[in-house]
């Protein structure tokens, strides 16, 4: 199978289940999925969107056609606060946050970064939430280490969206 509409739900499923048991104790309809599109791959994601539907997830409100799915995450601006964000980057290793920030600056400085009139601001990123499954679409970096939006992100989906899984979809090729 390799067009992004050739999916099949049942090993779709076995695959998300494989080697965790907190995930396979979890019933298809509770469990957090996470997509995550590097490259772009609208049409993929929408097929796994529908077959996670149809094996039993909680998957609400699907766009009707991939260019819908990628127009609104164009168009989406998913927060992560500040300070949600300062304890996970306070959690990666000294190494890391180094290069980042050489790369990349301070967090303020990232393109994401949406200062707060009462709070210590936010990052913002591209992500659509449909039920029990989140969709991101992060912005593609030119190499080097990931910037803070992309880590916002991943934040993002295992503190605040709490995904069990996360399935990235590369870019989609022509068949």
């Amino acid at each position: 199978m390799n067009r992004a509409t050739d999916i099949d739900p049942a090993a779709l499923v076995a695959g998300l289940a494989r080697g965790d048991a907190a995930l396979a104790a979890t019933s298809p309809a509770e469990r957090r999925i996470a997509l995550v599109l590097d490259g772009g791959a609208p049409a993929r994601a929408l097929a796994v969107l529908r077959a996670l539907k149809a094996a039993g997830y909680r998957v609400a409100e699907l766009p009707g056609s991939a260019d819908e799915l990628a127009a609104r995450l164009a168009q989406s601006a998913e927060p992560l606060m500040c300070n949600a964000y300062a304890a996970y980057y306070a959690g990666l290793t000294p190494e890391l946050r180094g290069r980042v920030e050489a790369r990349w600056g301070a967090a303020e400085a990232d393109p994401g970064f949406r200062p707060g009139e009462v709070d210590c601001g936010r990052i913002e990123f591209h992500a659509l939430v449909f039920g029990n499954v989140a969709v991101a679409a992060p912005d593609a970096a030119e190499g080097g280490p990931p910037p803070h939006r992309r880590l916002a992100l991943e934040a993002w989906l295992a503190d605040s969206f709490r995904a069990q899984a996360v399935l990235r979809l590369g870019r989609e090729r022509a068949a």
